[in-house]
């Protein structure tokens, strides 16, 4: 077996751990059934059957993000699809490139999606051995919610984007 194909294996261990274990840390706490698949069909088909909208384009991220070390994730509640994801590693991070979640103020997970990213990203980005987590968050309301919330360090270039960072 190639080096390659070593690595491919271990990257898909890597994410199936990683989403596993998002779900066996914070079900107990969040105390609703949920859980945290990969991209697939169905995933796709659900956010157009269900979601009236979205804010990204979905369907152009999964054809441009093709990487072996992403993580991708969809969340679920029983066959209502909460939210979508995407990770990608850079150097020593693990940044959550893209994440939206089921616009509809009946979601089961609302207010706990981010969470649930957040706890797999970080858990992809141990099992890799990286060192932080990357945000960049689209508005100043995230930039305020990822640093009270969830601890991230707001860092503000000279020139770039706002990002946030947080040690893993």
């Amino acid at each position: 077996m190639s080096e390659l194909a070593r690595a491919r294996e271990r990257y898909i261990k890597n994410k199936h751990d990683a989403r596993k274990a998002a779900v066996v840390n914070l079900e107990p706490h969040l105390q609703i059934k949920f859980h945290v698949a990969e991209w697939s069909n169905r995933c796709f088909e659900a956010m157009k059957s269900q979601w009236s909208k979205s804010e990204f384009d979905w369907e152009e991220i999964r054809r441009r993000y093709r990487e072996p070390d992403q993580l991708d994730f969809a969340i679920w509640h029983e066959d209502r699809l909460c939210a979508m994801g995407l990770a990608v590693t850079t150097g020593q991070s693990v940044k959550l490139k893209f994440i939206e979640g089921d616009a509809r103020l009946d979601c089961p997970l609302k207010g706990r999606r981010i969470l649930i990213a957040l706890e797999a990203v970080a858990n992809y980005a141990q099992a890799r051995g990286k060192k932080e987590i990357i945000l960049e968050p689209l508005n100043e309301d995230l930039v305020s919610l990822y640093e009270t919330n969830f601890g991230f360090e707001i860092v503000r270039p000279k020139n770039g984007p706002i990002f946030c960072r947080k040690k893993v």
